[in-house]
């Protein structure tokens, strides 16, 4: 992703630059695009007063404005997205709200942007609260990366236990207790063992509370006086117990709404510690283009195929930008794996896989046919996978790569799923890269 900052100059030229291109001394206002579908002079920004307009430089393939072909001057809003080509730009008003700074660009801070990019422009102000033991709340949508962050400031912290996470959503009131304070034997009806809880496995390391705003209030009792004191109590036990974690928290919730509702206890929302805002992925279309290696090596299909010679249409790529991404990053990635199995399916030719509009999910196609940006809020009907059914007969090419989709990469579970051996497995799978 290039980034471009317009207050250099008031007049920018967009166009493809190559060898054949007039002008050299016009570089410096150019955005370089190696675009076959580019014009040599596509487009012309102009700046007038406090804002932005752009127009069509006699270009032979026109320019776009969310999805709308413009042919007099247009003014540019925030998060316009403009096409030209098949390069596909995206105005921000506000420089502050993309780039790295020079610190976010070393290691690993580099690695937290490049999985959570939203967050390019909001890692800077974390770094001071990675390594000390202060909690950290984080706020977000779902699917706007909360437990990839959690577990990187775990990471940065140099704490040597465990990073133990835990939804707090997806346990039963009357469970959750034992869950996470654990218990000793005979402490109730079929406590056969000890079981140490959540808290004491994040012991000497950091304990991640996802949808924290789900815990009950007497929970959140129990909670707060483990923070307050540094020690627990499981259920059966006569002695308190020493334990030594950071906490990281993380909600969709609006916690300050629930503590003034009287559903959230406010001493215990005073101990969360430093709040973080994860910005939802419609807000930062431009960062779609960074993410798609990861998303496409994250793939059952990256044993079989090199992602350098994936590709994508004009149309799939305009649907992608003008998609509003209610699920933001979570969704993003199953849209395009799953885009990239029907692309696979499908594939009739050697060369370079190309994923075309048809093969993405349906909202995600009438994004890309409707005229209104960002309209649709549906989350897309992924396909699934269901076990591959076994055959006397050799599995075909479309078996292996059903059962590696089942399989989820694994080629072991794959080769069993199919009945087949491993050693036969590994061989299809190389005869089918190309």
């Amino acid at each position: 992703m290039d980034e471009f900052r317009l207050e250099e100059h008031p007049t920018w030229t967009l166009g493809r630059i190559d060898s054949r291109t007039p002008g050299a001394s016009e570089l410096a206002r150019v955005f370089s695009r190696d675009d076959a579908l580019m014009s040599a002079r596509h487009a012309f920004l102009r700046r007038r007063t406090e804002f932005w307009e752009v127009e069509d430089a006699g270009s032979k393939n026109g320019i776009f404005v969310n999805g709308d072909r413009v042919q007099e001057p247009r003014v540019l809003g925030d998060g316009d997205i403009l096409e030209c080509g098949s390069s596909f730009f995206i105005y921000r008003k506000s420089a502050a709200r993309s780039g790295l700074s020079a610190a976010v660009r070393q290691q690993p801070w580099r690695e937290i942007a490049l999985s959570v990019p939203p967050l390019h422009y909001q890692i800077a102000p974390i770094l001071p609260f990675a390594a000390s033991e202060l909690a950290i709340h984080l706020h977000g949508e779902t699917g706007t990366g909360k437990e990839v962050v959690a577990h990187a400031i775990h990471d940065l912290s140099g704490r040597r236990g465990a990073f133990v996470a835990l939804n707090c959503a997806a346990i039963p009131d009357n469970l959750f207790e034992s869950e996470l304070f654990g218990y000793v034997k005979g402490a109730f009806s079929g406590a056969s063992s000890n079981k140490l809880g959540q808290i004491l496995e994040a012991n000497r390391g950091t304990l991640f509370l996802d949808e924290i705003g789900e815990l009950s209030l007497p929970v959140q009792a129990k909670l707060l006086r483990v923070l307050e004191l540094k020690e627990i109590l499981p259920i059966g036990a006569t002695k308190p117990v020493r334990v030594d974690f950071r906490l990281i928290s993380a909600t969709l919730c609006d916690l300050r709404a629930m503590v003034a509702e009287g559903r959230f206890r406010r001493d215990l929302y005073g101990r969360l510690g430093q709040a973080f805002e994860l910005p939802p992925l419609r807000e930062h279309k431009e960062y779609i283009g960074v993410l798609m290696p990861a998303l496409l090596a994250g793939t059952p299909l990256r044993e079989i195929l090199p992602i350098g010679e994936v590709r994508f249409s004009i149309a799939a790529a305009r649907a992608l930008v003008r998609y509003s991404w209610p699920f933001n990053i979570r969704e993003l990635k199953q849209s395009v794996q799953s885009a990239l199995t029907a692309a696979w399916a499908g594939r009739s030719a050697d060369g370079p896989l190309c994923i075309d509009v048809a093969h993405l999910p349906p909202p995600l196609i009438e994004a890309g046919d409707t005229g209104a940006c960002g309209t649709v809020a549906r989350s897309p009907s992924l396909p699934q996978h269901p076990a591959p059914k076994r055959s006397t007969r050799s599995p075909s090419d479309a078996d292996i790569v059903a059962a590696l989709q089942y399989a989820g990469g694994n080629r072991a579970e794959a080769a069993r799923a199919l009945g087949v051996s491993e050693r036969t497995m590994f061989r299809r799978i190389r005869k089918l890269r190309p």
